[in-house]
């Protein structure tokens, strides 16, 4: 298809797949620019994240979602109804797949749901330097007799998978037509700051703290000052927790962990705005916050309307 290469290409790409297959770090990479939160404990995408990448053939914005969950209240529900709202939105479906599955059969019920959404859509394999090669085989010879696109991907540098030129070559395609971009070609996010620090902070919480706390976690930013020319930010911010045992656990002896916390997100902050950060974290109990109805809304965990 040369259709691509004549005129310009622009549309939403929705990036989906059961939690923990890589979505953030493959939109990352395609991108080239970190916009989206990584970490190895699960859902640790909330909110959708749109990541922006563009040359002069065309723009893409990839919708991050949530992996698919059932649920039918609190944050669970959120998480459902944002994933559902990615879809039903994008202009083309990414269904992101690896092997960590117990069985093909979970893979071919998420293969009938994509394909009941009639959306247009194609799957990436990812991770493949962590994929066990017979896994892989059966994987593709079950797309293969689904008639399904697919490519396989590693974000790891130096691997034989890290080539993301034929998969955008292929998004490009598919994507529809357009007059122009629908953001400055500069921008690679549509985050606001303040939003991306409170999710730097976040992915510092769930790579330090033990297994069961992350999910029951939240992160606030309460102020966010660019210093009126002082030449540092200052950020003043909330970790907030659904139950008050929770916080040694934050804040660690001598408040060792929460330090910990503080640095490693104040050093990225600072990274990517190219200036000193002034960082300050609390924490804060909010009992039952995950099921808390005026809780999610006040913290943006809100469809958004269609």
């Amino acid at each position: 298809m040369k259709s691509s290469k004549n005129k310009f290409k622009a549309g939403f790409v929705g990036v989906i797949g059961q939690p923990n297959v890589g979505k953030s770090s493959l939109i990352n990479h395609l991108i080239g620019e970190k916009v989206a939160i990584v970490s190895e404990k699960p859902q640790a995408t909330r909110k959708s994240v749109v990541g922006i990448y563009t040359d002069e053939r065309m723009q893409v914005l990839f919708n991050d979602a949530p992996g698919f969950i059932r649920a039918d209240k609190g944050l669970n529900k959120f998480l459902q109804d944002e994933t559902q709202w990615v879809c039903e939105g994008a202009d083309l479906l990414m269904l992101v797949l690896t092997t960590d599955v117990k069985s093909l059969e979970t893979i071919e019920r998420r293969l009938t749901q994509v394909e009941s959404m009639k959306k247009n859509w194609f799957v990436v394999i990812n991770k493949m330097d962590a994929n066990p090669s017979h896994r892989v085989a059966l994987l593709k010879d079950l797309l293969e007799k689904r008639n399904i696109k697919f490519f396989e991907m590693s974000t790891i540098e130096g691997s034989d998978y890290n080539d993301s030129a034929p998969l955008m070559d292929y998004i490009c395609d598919q994507l529809p037509s357009s007059t122009q971009a629908l953001y400055s070609a500069e921008m690679f996010t549509t985050s606001s700051t303040k939003e991306w620090v409170g999710e730097v902070i976040r992915e510092k919480c769930f790579d330090l703290l033990r297994q069961e706390l992350p999910f029951n976690l939240d992160v606030s930013v309460k102020k966010f000052d660019e210093g009126s020319g002082s030449g540092v930010v200052k950020v003043f911010s909330d970790i907030v927790v659904s139950k008050k045992n929770y916080i040694p656990m934050v804040v660690g002896k001598g408040g060792e962990q929460i330090k910990k916390i503080g640095t490693e997100a104040r050093k990225e902050i600072e990274g990517l705005l190219g200036c000193k950060v002034y960082l300050q974290l609390y924490t804060k109990v909010k009992e039952g916050w995950l099921n808390n109805p005026r809780y999610l809304k006040d913290s943006g965990y809100v469809v958004k309307s269609k």
